[in-house]
């Protein structure tokens, strides 16, 4: 378990509370940018400490090369998807231009941008309008920063050239830009996407716009889970050199498919590896560790938030503070250790050991369940597993009002060294989630007494 020196435990807790404080106020204003109402009023615009924004010219938006070669016309229907000009950016309009970031006072940065001219994007939607993906602003930077080193790279295409497998086809968005930027470095893309409407829409009105050469080097769409696909091939069979992931809206739907392939970049350390969003995944990730490490007294954070990625999150927070064995003695040590390059070098150290854990997480993160109440349940247990004091009150109340099964359960659990996620998991004994599971009494109980 990480440990804060007392020396320096008060300056981290107040470190930590003064960042969650500064990032209430900056996802609220985020909340206010995502209706589409924020507009950018000039520099005396009051904006929350961790808010920055940047004018971009309309016509630098429109010069990205899809933007100005994939023509439509009319929306195009096919199945569950339609595939037109829906996304807009209106003139003055606040919107992300790239991922969430943090200062060196850990203070989340909120990175917009507005513009001079109204433009609309090429955009995949469903029938009822609800935007999967297009071809905005923070497209864009995002295809950018996840393959910057592609024009660095001293390649031969007769050689040996980048043999690319994508996770996601879209709008065709970083499939085109990867060909019409670098037709000399990639040697051919596989695209894996799993719904067949996105693959017609893509073959009928994207890829017949594409450049000759680059039609030739997409070589194939797979038609398959991108997940299932990755982790069920030998990749190094396959020839590949970079997986790219981009099959999840944002950081709730992210956090199961990214734990579950995450640990491929051990087993393959020569195939370069990058997904959509990671740097916010990890971004929020930090947002729980701190939410842990505050005084919780004065911050009040013992009720985290049960809702989108949170309770995955927030275990796996818990995980890697469980499995530090650091003590912390100075605030750049703290810096250190929450930085995202160690966060995700303890991440790929439990996904690459604790396989189990990451099918339990995926449980908790299971929005399609029948009975939400259950995955609460474990999701508290397992935190009561961690923290002896809520054990012992478990155990006791179990006792008093019958539910021997459960108290019994829970201290043999105990017994046995189970006093943390990690541990339950290695031993494989699930079992210990059915008092809970089969009782409804049992859980109206615990939600009201644990989250006193």
């Amino acid at each position: 378990m990480i440990t804060i020196d007392s020396s320096i435990k008060g300056t981290i807790e107040n470190l930590a509370m003064r960042s969650l404080d500064a990032e209430n106020e900056t996802l609220c204003f985020d909340d206010f940018i995502k209706t589409g109402l924020a507009f950018y009023k000039g520099k005396n615009m009051e904006l929350p400490k961790g808010v920055n924004v940047q004018y971009l010219a309309a016509s630098t938006i429109r010069k990205d090369p899809y933007r100005s070669t994939i023509k439509m016309v009319f929306p195009v229907y096919i199945g569950n998807v339609v595939y037109g000009l829906f996304k807009s950016q209106i003139r003055n309009q606040l919107s992300k231009i790239n991922q969430d970031s943090r200062d060196n006072n850990l203070i989340r940065q909120l990175n917009l941008y507005y513009t001079d001219q109204n433009i609309v994007f090429q955009s995949l939607c469903t029938k009822s309008r609800e935007l999967w993906m297009a071809s905005e602003v923070q497209e864009q930077y995002e295809h950018d920063s996840r393959f910057e080193d592609i024009a660095s790279e001293d390649k031969d295409i007769k050689k040996d050239g980048e043999v690319v497998y994508t996770g996601g086809l879209g709008i065709g968005y970083s499939h085109f830009r990867l060909l019409y930027d670098h037709p000399q470095k990639i040697k051919e893309i596989h695209a894996i996407e799993y719904d067949p409407n996105v693959i017609e829409l893509f073959n009928r009105i994207v890829r017949p716009q594409f450049p000759a050469l680059a039609k030739e080097k997409l070589k194939e769409i797979i038609r398959c889970d991108a997940v299932e696909y990755l982790l069920k091939n030998d990749l190094r069979e396959k020839g590949i050199t970079r997986v790219d992931l981009d099959i999840w809206q944002g950081v709730p739907g992210m956090v199961v498919p990214y734990l579950k392939t995450v640990g491929l970049e051990r087993k393959y350390p020569d195939i370069k590896f990058s997904y959509w969003l990671e740097e916010s995944f990890y971004v929020d990730l930090q947002s729980e560790i701190l939410r842990i490490i505050a005084d919780q007294a004065k911050y009040k954070t013992g009720n985290i938030s049960l809702m989108g990625n949170r309770p995955a999150l927030d275990l796996l927070a818990r995980i890697i503070l469980d499995s530090s064995n650091e003590v912390i003695s100075s605030k750049q040590q703290f810096l250190d250790f929450i930085s995202i390059s160690n966060l995700k070098s303890k991440v790929l150290d439990f996904v690459t050991q604790n396989p189990l854990g990451v099918n339990v997480i995926e449980l908790i993160k299971n929005d399609n369940t029948e009975d939400k109440k259950i995955l609460k349940a474990i999701y508290y247990l397992l935190q009561c597993l961690s923290d002896p004091k809520a054990t012992e009150y478990l155990v006791n109340y179990y006792g008093r009002n019958g539910y021997f099964d459960a108290a019994i359960q829970i201290q043999e659990a105990r017994k046995k060294g189970l006093v943390g996620f990690l541990g339950m998991i290695a031993s494989g004994e699930l079992g210990i989630f059915t008092p809970l599971v089969d009782n409804s009494l049992v859980l109206k109980k615990t939600f009201s007494e644990l989250k006193r």
